[in-house]
């Protein structure tokens, strides 16, 4: 699979032009970090299996 920092996003419906501070593999599931105008920042998002929980 390619890796890109830069790319498109579907978030709540609405597709967002995204940039993460690592590589991120189409498809992966990502955080929103932040927005700067129409560019959010993203971050990949957490194991589902592990959202709760705390360490």
């Amino acid at each position: 699979a390619s890796l890109s920092r830069v790319g498109w996003a579907r978030v709540h419906g609405e597709r967002w032009r995204v940039r993460s501070t690592s590589p991120l593999a189409a498809g992966r599931a990502v955080r929103v970090t932040g927005r700067r105008g129409l560019m959010l920042t993203v971050v990949p998002a957490s194991n589902p299996s592990q959202e709760g929980e705390h360490t």
